[in-house]
């Protein structure tokens, strides 16, 4: 779960970073088999993407898009999105249960579509009354409801 404090702390991480949202579903048929569409989408979009970097930031740029491509491909995510900020000193891994639009920016932590996403999947809750006693739910960012 996405918690307050990584949140605020994303906009000051010391830069450049890598930010990059991905559509990791495992429900459409381009995510799944030995090489999933989102690391194809990555590997494509870093090919143009590096040529925009400047070339005292090429290498570092290659060393966190490297970072990024093994960890994912170590780790196949088992949410419906993933948001990483990969700097120099600096590493978040966000998963999400709620649909994400591919990007992957270069500088400055790309910060808009999550907070996009805060804001159209708000906290919400269930009480569910009975007899005895009233069962509560939460629902935040998660695809299904937590008690």
């Amino acid at each position: 779960m996405l918690k307050p404090g990584v949140i605020q702390s994303l906009p000051v991480l010391p830069g450049p970073v890598l930010t990059v949202y991905l559509d990791t579903d495992q429900a459409k048929q381009i995510n799944r088999g030995l090489k999933p569409g989102y690391l194809t989408w990555l590997k494509s979009q870093a090919k143009w993407i590096v040529q925009t970097v400047s070339p005292d930031e090429r290498e570092l740029f290659r060393k966190q898009l490297q970072r990024t491509w093994t960890y994912l491909d170590r780790h196949s995510p088992r949410c419906r999105g993933v948001v990483i900020f990969a700097g120099r000193d600096s590493w978040e891994f966000v998963p999400l249960q709620v649909e994400v639009e591919d990007e992957i920016h270069w500088g400055a932590p790309a910060v808009a579509q999550l907070l996009w996403l805060l804001d159209e999947h708000k906290r919400c809750g269930v009480v569910v009354p009975g007899r005895k006693r009233a069962t509560t739910a939460r629902r935040w960012l998660q695809g299904r409801l937590r008690s």
